[in-house]
């Protein structure tokens, strides 16, 4: 295992689920979730990435707040990484109707949704961060009380 990597909040990263369904934007390891609010499971399939595309593996203290992230042995890929965030913005799109009956009012149409979901093709992941954090972000200021966005709770949460 190599050291933790030392953070800054201009630090940017890509929170992406294995199965990619879910991706959250997110400036420096303080705007992550803590580990309590996520569980085990949703923990155990997130993976982290940073804009060249290296994978990261999170570290953290007792109480569950995420204090690190480690950088993993392989390569990066920033290919890979933004042909999932391709597939996660797929994904979102093909099941806007899902997200909207479980919404409570006001809905948008599906059409609206999608609208919110950037085209990432052909762009490299720090102009994919750029399009990707109006919605998708999470910074120092989302808290219980401030979770994001219209758009961001209706995507992510």
């Amino acid at each position: 295992m190599t050291a933790p990597l030392a953070q800054t909040s201009a630090d940017r990263y890509f929170a992406i689920r294995t199965d990619n369904t879910w991706v959250n934007a997110i400036l420096g390891v303080s705007g992550m979730h803590p580990a309590a609010a996520l569980g085990p499971v949703a923990l155990a399939s997130v993976q982290y990435y940073d804009l060249r595309g290296q994978r990261f593996d999170p570290e953290f203290n007792p109480p569950g707040t995420l204090v690190a992230l480690t950088k993993a042995a392989e390569d990066p890929d920033p290919i890979a990484v933004r042909d999932r965030l391709i597939a996660v913005l797929r994904h979102l799109s093909d099941t806007v109707e899902q997200r909207i009956a479980a919404r409570p009012v006001p809905r948008p149409t599906p059409d609206e949704a999608r609208a919110t979901l950037p085209v990432l093709d052909g762009w490299p992941l720090e102009d994919c961060f750029t399009l990707l954090y109006p919605t998708f972000g999470h910074n120092v200021g989302i808290t219980p009380a401030n979770p994001g966005s219209w758009w961001h709770m209706f995507w992510c949460h």
